[in-house]
């Protein structure tokens, strides 16, 4: 089931990391031979990949159709070479993840985009909400233009709900609502059956972390730099017994893997994906999907896993860069309203043209921007790498009679120790880059 996951999640990244460009109406500005390098990853030969692939190719055309003196080459890489590629190229835009501007060898190496977007007479805030702009800030200087991927939220089954006479959840739900109609779903359609639930979670970390956040709660600092009072927290520790409670009830099962095939078949209602809930509910109409519950309902959960696109520091034409990252993930033209589609745009200006024909899910996943939070993943590389050693352990915990709050801890001073040892690491790493530049110069 892990390895399913992280390739949804890296689908998502890839997905983010080639979103397609068009013509402009910011301010002109004339380029006399402005030579500029996409880096972007080579889709593959699926369905999905060749099309992505031809806009790319469109994209490049409309955007040196659209601006006259900029050249764009257009290169792409295997996935596995991309972080060679980008030290290999010095590319002017490339995509990078929010995680990556708390390393030390990363400083210095994104311009910051504040400057030529005043240049431009561009108002960011009037594209992004300022959450989403805050997780490539770094000090007040914006270093990415960020996409929006996925959230995780619930699909449920119209048809259940129907039959325990419930109204339909809302996005102003709370957990107590979720687990009293979980209850009502499986009373309702199941009865005393052990194979029918009202509720599928996933037991795995990254799905119960926005429960977590919900609840007021986290996995890490802020700073990334450390799990213990965080993912062994208050917040954490109560999350994890309620979903024991709902463990005892039968409400929810230990097997559930996120499968949507199975709402309305053995499950009212599951927590997943957004693009999974979209994609069964296309072809079937009973699936719906609501925002994850938070405490109060006052304040929705989203806690989206972000990509974004920087202009390297080395760039000698930054203002050409702007250009084409502007017709990537601001404008609104046909070919990122294509991009907003693929659930993989979060301008305001392309919602604004296509809002009401979109998917329930891209548009869910928009309204939602506003109040993005950062999951642990998006602000350290090393706690993935160090909870992936923990997750069996994570599980088993809510699967079995294993003591709460003594795992959580114990957990948490494991992926503490392997946060220092990166940090070590990654300060060696960045003396070792600066000594070479140094002696190159």
């Amino acid at each position: 089931m892990r390895g399913k996951w992280s390739i949804v999640i890296l689908l998502t990244m890839v997905l983010a990391s080639v979103i397609l460009a068009g013509c402009s109406d910011q301010p002109k500005t004339e380029f006399d031979n402005a030579e500029i390098t996409v880096l972007v990853q080579d889709q593959g030969n699926s369905a999905l990949g060749k099309q992505i692939n031809a806009l790319l190719d469109d994209s490049k055309a409309l955007v040196e159709k659209e601006s006259p003196g900029i050249i764009v080459h257009l290169v792409r890489v295997p996935p596995e070479q991309y972080a060679d590629k980008i030290k290999e190229l010095k590319p002017d835009i490339y995509w990078f993840a929010p995680f990556e501007l708390a390393l030390p060898q990363s400083a210095g190496k994104l311009y910051d985009l504040n400057p030529l977007l005043d240049n431009a007479g561009l108002d960011i805030t009037q594209y992004f909400p300022r959450n989403v702009l805050d997780m490539t800030t770094v000090d007040g200087k914006l270093l990415g233009m960020t996409l929006s991927a996925y959230n995780i939220t619930v699909g449920y089954s119209k048809s259940w709900f129907d039959n325990a006479g419930i109204p339909y959840p809302q996005n102003d739900w709370t957990w107590e609502d979720f687990e009293s109609a979980a209850v009502a779903l499986k009373s309702a359609n199941g009865g005393d059956s052990s194979n029918v639930y009202g509720a599928g979670i996933p037991l795995y970390s990254e799905f119960v972390e926005p429960i977590v956040m919900g609840m007021e709660g986290a996995f890490l600092s802020p700073d990334g730099t450390q799990a213990s009072g965080y993912l062994d927290g208050p917040a954490t520790v109560n999350t994890v017994e309620w979903l024991k409670g709902l463990l005892e009830q039968g409400v929810i099962d230990k097997q559930y893997n996120g499968d949507v095939a199975e709402i309305g078949v053995k499950r009212g209602m599951a927590v997943t994906l957004s693009p999974l809930i979209s994609s069964a509910a296309q072809t079937n109409p009973d699936i719906g999907i609501v925002a994850l519950p938070s405490m109060t309902g006052e304040a929705q959960v989203s806690a989206p896993y972000i990509t974004a696109f920087g202009i390297n520091a080395s760039s000698v034409h930054p203002d050409a860069a702007l250009k084409y990252i502007y017709a990537l993930t601001l404008e609104d033209n046909e070919v990122t309203r294509q991009a907003f589609r693929l659930g993989i745009s979060v301008s305001s200006a392309v919602f604004a043209a296509i809002g009401d024909e979109l998917d329930p899910s891209l548009t869910l996943n928009y309204n939602l921007l506003p109040f993005a939070q950062k999951r642990a993943s998006m602000v350290s590389r090393e706690y993935s790498l160090a909870m992936g050693q923990y997750e069996n352990t994570f599980s088993s915990m809510i699967q079995t009679d294993m003591e709460i709050a003594p795992t959580l801890t114990q957990i948490a001073q494991g992926i503490d120790s392997k946060l220092a040892e990166a940090r070590i690491k990654d300060e060696e790493e960045a003396q070792e880059a600066a000594a070479t530049q140094s002696a190159g110069e």
